[in-house]
Parts: C-alpha cells; sequence; structure tokens
C-alpha cells in the first residue's frame, strides 16, 4: 500500500492496538493534526523532506492516544514508511530507571515492531520478550519473505547485544536508537520514530551508579537522518519547564504545543461518552460540561467515569439527569481528597515539591505563592507588583512567571501576567497549598484566616438570603446575583479548605470526608447556637434524625441565645497508621479550646467525630468534653 497525497484513510476508524490504548474506541479530534501528519509521511515517502516535530502539553490531555493512533494507522494502512514507538513513561513509584535496561527495552521494541509491521503480525509486533519472538517466528509459514525478515531480526539483536556491552552511559541509548537505523538500510524504507514522554531522558534515566545521565543527545544521529521523521512528546509537568529539546536538537525539532480539544470537539468527546456508557444524560449537558473543564479529554472522561468513591462516598451511582447531578460529580472530582481531578493536581505537585522548593533565597514555596497571588488578583499585574507583595527581589519573581508560563500554567502577555489557564487547577489550589505547605503559616495564622472567611461567609448570608427574591426583579438585580453566585463559589472553596485543614493537622490524620448540616444546605459550617445546636447526641424534635436542620426548636433557641455563635462539623478521620491516640485527642481538644478563645464563645464548638480512628480512652475524653461520637456507618449514611 503505498502513501498517497489525495486519500487518506478514515482516522477514526476502529484498528487492532498495536501500541494499545485502553480507550482507543473513544478517540474524537484532532482531526487537522491527522491531516498534517498523513501529509507529512506521504512527503517523506517521496523523499520530499520531513519537520520532526516536538508536541509539549500537559499530563493526560491527549498526545499518547494521539500518537499511538498514528501509530497504528502508519501500521495497518501502508508499506512505505516503518513505524516504531517507544515510550518513557514510568509508574509513580518508579521514578528512576536503570539506562541500560531502558536501551535493552527500547532495542527490542524497534525489532519487534519493524518484524510484525514487515509480516503484518500483530502478535509479533507485541510480543513481550524475545523468547516470544522467536517462538512467533518458529510458527511462521517458511517462505523466502519470512525466512529474509526473521535473519535481520535475529542478526540486529545479535548486533546490539555486543556494541551495548561495550557502551558507557547514554551510549546504551544510542545504540538502541541505532538499530532503526540498521533496519532501514536492510529494508530500503523510511522510517517513523515516536518516542513519548521523551523529557524522561533528561530527569529519570540513571547508571549503575544511580547518577542521572541525561540522555536526549542520543537521538541526534536518528533526528539528523533525513529518511527518519521524528516525532517526539513531552509533558509539561516539571513546574520548572525542564527543556530537553536542546541544542544540538533544537535547530532539528520544531517545537509544537498539544492543547485540549477545541470546543466542538469537545462536545462530540462528551456525546460518544455518554452514549458509549450509555448514561442517561439531560439535554445540553455537553455544553455544561465544556464550561466546567473545558476541552481537556481527562478531565471530561473522569466527570464521567463510575467511581467507587463517588458511591461510597454518596451512597448512590453518579447520576447526570439534571445540572444538579453534574455539577455533584463534578464537585466530588474537583474538590473531594478522593476526587481523581483533586488527585491530579496534588500528585502532580507533591512530585514536583522539593523542586518549587528550590530558589535562590530558600524561600519555601515561592511557586505556590505565585500562584496564589494571580488566583486572587485576576486583573493583570506585573512582576514588580508581585515582588511587592511577596517581599522577594524582583529578578527571582521574573524567572518563576518565566518558569510558570513555559509550564502553561500561567498567560503572561508583555511581562503581564493575567489568569491561570486550567480551570481544575484554578479550584483546586487554595486546598493544595495547604495540603502540601502547611508549614508556610503559623497555626494561629491559619485559624485566623479560615475563621475570618468563615465569619464573612455567614454575615454576607444572614444579609443576602432573605432579600433574594427582591434582588434578582431586575436587571441589574439578575446580574448582581450572577456576581455574587460566582463569589459565593469561591469563598464556599476556601470555606471547605478551612474545614480540611483544620481537622487534617490538629487530628493528625487524613480528613476523608467532612460533612457539614445546616440551614441552606451548605456545604461547609453553618451558624447555630448554645441552645440551637442539633447533634446526633441531642436532636430537637423537629429533626429525630439528627441530620442538622435546624427546626422550630432552633430557630427559638437562635432567638434567644445571648452567647456568640459556635460552629458545628463533622468530621471521619482515615488513613493514619493506628488510632488516634488519648495525646493526640488532648491536642484536638486544646485547638478547640484556641479556636473558643478566638471567636470569644462561651463553651467549646460541638465537634461531631466519627468513633473509627480512635482509641477508646481517646473517645471518651471527647465525649467529656462535649465532643459529640457517632458510629462511621452513620456518618456515612447522613
Amino acid at each position: 500500500m503505498q502513501v498517497t497525497r489525495d486519500t487518506r484513510p478514515d482516522f477514526y476508524k476502529q484498528r487492532e492496538c498495536i501500541v494499545s490504548e485502553p480507550l482507543d474506541y473513544l478517540f474524537c479530534g484532532r482531526k487537522l493534526d491527522f491531516d498534517d501528519f498523513w501529509y507529512g509521511l506521504y512527503e517523506l515517502a517521496k523523499h520530499n523532506g520531513r519537520t520532526n516535530h516536538a508536541y509539549l502539553g500537559h499530563r493526560k490531555v491527549g498526545k499518547t492516544a494521539w500518537l499511538a493512533r498514528c501509530f497504528n494507522v502508519a501500521f495497518w494502512e501502508q508499506d512505505e514508511v516503518m513505524p516504531f514507538y517507544f515510550t518513557f513513561d514510568y509508574e509513580e513509584d518508579e521514578r528512576k530507571k536503570l539506562l541500560a535496561k531502558v536501551a535493552d527495552q527500547m532495542a527490542f521494541t524497534f525489532i519487534r515492531q519493524a518484524v510484525g509491521f514487515m509480516l503484518k503480525r500483530p502478535d509479533i509486533a507485541q510480543a513481550k520478550d524475545i523468547a516470544q519472538l522467536l517462538e512467533c517466528l518458529r510458527l511462521l509459514k517458511k517462505n523466502k519473505a519470512t525466512v529474509r525478515v526473521a535473519t535481520y531480526a535475529l542478526n540486529d539483536w545479535r548486533y546490539y547485544q555486543s556494541e551495548v556491552a561495550t557502551a558507557d552511559g547514554s551510549e546504551k541509548i544510542k545504540v538502541a536508537l541505532r538499530i532503526i537505523i540498521g533496519l532501514i538500510n536492510e529494508f530500503k524504507l523510511h522510517a517513523l520514530l515516536i518516542l513519548d514522554e521523551a523529557q524522561e531522558m533528561v530527569v529519570s534515566l540513571v547508571n549503575e551508579k544511580g547518577e542521572v545521565e541525561r540522555s536526549q543527545g542520543s537521538i541526534v544521529e536518528v533526528v539528523k537522518d533525513p529518511r527518519i521523521w521524528t516525532f517526539l512528546s513531552g509533558s509539561k509537568v516539571t513546574m520548572l519547564a525542564k527543556e530537553f529539546v536542546t541544542l544540538p536538537m533544537s535547530n532539528r525539532v520544531s517545537r509544537r504545543s498539544f492543547d485540549p480539544l477545541e470546543k466542538d470537539e469537545a462536545l462530540e468527546l462528551v456525546d460518544k461518552v455518554i452514549t458509549t456508557q450509555e448514561w442517561q444524560a439531560y439535554p445540553n449537558i455537553a455544553r455544561d460540561v465544556y464550561q466546567l473543564v473545558g476541552g481537556h479529554p481527562y478531565y471530561i472522561l473522569t466527570l464521567f467515569s463510575r467511581d467507587t468513591d463517588y458511591r461510597k462516598y454518596k451512597g448512590k451511582e453518579k447520576s447526570f439527569a439534571s445540572a444538579k447531578d453534574l455539577r455533584a460529580a463534578f464537585d466530588f472530582e474537583a474538590l473531594h481528597l478522593r476526587g481523581e481531578l483533586f488527585k491530579f493536581w496534588h500528585d502532580h505537585f507533591r512530585y514536583n515539591l522539593i523542586a518549587l522548593n528550590d530558589n535562590p533565597s530558600k524561600r519555601k514555596g515561592l511557586t505556590f505563592e505565585v500562584l496564589r497571588y494571580v488566583l486572587d488578583n485576576p486583573k493583570d499585574t506585573y512582576p514588580e507588583q508581585i515582588a511587592q507583595v511577596l517581599k522577594v527581589a524582583v529578578p527571582l519573581i521574573e524567572k518563576k512567571v518565566e518558569q510558570l508560563e513555559k509550564a502553561d500554567l500561567i498567560h503572561t502577555d508583555f511581562r503581564m501576567v493575567s489568569k491561570i489557564l486550567d480551570p481544575i487547577l484554578r479550584l483546586v489550589l487554595p486546598k493544595l497549598c495547604t495540603k502540601l505547605l502547611p508549614q508556610q503559616m503559623t497555626d494561629e495564622q491559619a485559624d485566623a484566616e479560615i475563621f475570618a472567611l468563615i465569619e464573612a461567609r455567614l454575615q454576607g448570608l444572614e444579609q443576602s438570603v432573605d432579600h433574594l427574591d427582591h434582588k434578582t426583579r431586575s436587571i441589574q438585580g439578575q446580574v448582581n446575583f450572577a456576581k455574587g453566585m460566582a463569589f459565593e463559589e469561591v469563598v464556599r472553596e476556601k470555606i471547605k479548605l478551612g474545614v480540611w485543614k483544620f481537622g487534617d493537622y490538629q487530628l493528625l490524620g487524613e480528613v476523608e470526608s467532612v460533612i457539614v448540616r445546616g440551614k441552606c444546605q451548605l456545604d461547609a459550617l453553618v451558624p447555630a447556637t448554645r441552645k440551637g445546636v442539633n447533634t446526633r447526641a441531642g436532636a430537637g424534635k423537629n429533626d429525630k434524625a439528627g441530620n442538622g436542620k435546624i427546626g422550630k426548636a432552633g430557630k427559638q433557641g437562635k432567638a434567644k441565645a445571648t452567647g456568640e455563635a459556635a460552629l458545628y462539623l463533622a468530621v471521619e478521620v482515615k488513613n493514619q497508621n493506628g488510632k488516634v491516640t488519648l495525646a493526640q485527642a488532648k491536642k484536638f481538644l486544646a485547638s478547640l479550646a484556641y479556636l473558643k478563645k478566638f471567636r470569644g464563645l462561651k463553651q467549646l464548638a460541638p465537634f461531631m467525630v466519627a468513633k473509627n480512628g480512635f482509641s477508646d480512652n481517646a473517645l471518651e475524653f471527647l465525649h467529656g468534653h462535649k465532643v459529640a461520637v457517632v458510629s462511621a456507618k452513620e456518618l456515612e449514611t447522613e
């Protein structure tokens, strides 16, 4: 099959995946990118030259899915260009990889893919090791073509083993890549080389001494060969934007930004996911999903995943029958500690925590501080203004802004910083700052900030809820109401952050869920009084279930109360080695005492704490100080 300029194969046709992608059947979009790819393949096959590309984008934006599909199309739909694909991907607990082992994997991968392509045998192209490859070759029907291909493959493997034995460091990768040149010489073809997650050649390959070997220079020989069209992909996940396409490669590789899907492509993906997974969805849901997460395919797929954590937390499956159901699923995935979108950014920042803290002034968390400033100040601002507020030298801020801009985290225009680009990062950033850098402020400062937000929130509700209908009658009122709702989301999330932070560092365990009850169905803290608080230990007549809705008795209590408002929340503590001890419970109670002093309360704020995770003497101690205690089952079913 020849590569033709005017006739392109169906990019969306489902083929047997040589490079496996579990969600390949959901692939959509990237049509213009594929047109460019096929035209480039045609130019290469006709000896008209090529331009090597480095595709740079955030994690899970779809680079691997797209490049894998390009490889599979090239494998099945033509015979003039031999396709090769190798990924430097890693597991989270296997950050460093032995360079010699990677070189062996690379050389074997190229050989099995070449043999599989020449014989159009997917079993050979997917062989797991040399023994399986030899067995596949043994079972082939013997003829002149198969014997020739098998002989070349075995000779190339022997050549690699003899050469790599005397190679040092990154030279091993060079030997493995040289296999491609040998193969195209033997078969008189051109080659397509795809190296996925190529930034790992800079940060993850180590020699026998455990030292990182920068190996991107090893591919220069391949990149220089006009018969080989090279695609590199790299994730902008290091935050400090480590450059792997550097000299002497930079003048031979064109950088391309790999962005999320366009709007129409994102809407198509939403419709395809809903249809494939048989969700019952309300009309126009695709439009609402795009407004929430943009065109990031991973965000869309995660939102519609059947999440066991969501089912456990909510007690039911996700639903998309209404906009309210969609919002509930989104809030869980993006704002809850178990949510996949929250964990996506949390793990990303956690891995880069050391790098983020590493700067000439040794100021911890400067990257977080700059991002928080940009988040809290959406108007355009200059590095000089950020430096003045953060009390940091201007050149240091300029360098940090440049790093964040290269990583596609913020948008800049002639030194002017305008916004954080990713919609999910904008939501999770406050919680990430508290989660990963709690040492930035003292406990007293943190508590003061948290409860100041709470106070402002409660006062705002008192002033606005009773007059809501009146405010929305006029056009201007509707505008003001929309602005207020936007502000409401920001404040609500900050209060959630406050609840989470308070529970986390005081109980020395990870707060898996925070359940708060009160009027207006708030997600966070609610006002109550000494006489009006409903807990499992003492629900009012109108609240036998103890669900926290303040009935008539609660309202009367509020009207007659003379003391300051108390705060009521429920927390469940998990993921701690061993039970919460009596000493830890005393520390928790000491923090409540501080809260009492800070808020001027006449009694301790009543807390509901799940029994699981606490020792018996700790529970007895808490109960003696009016901290309500329930079982984990009762808490989960609230």
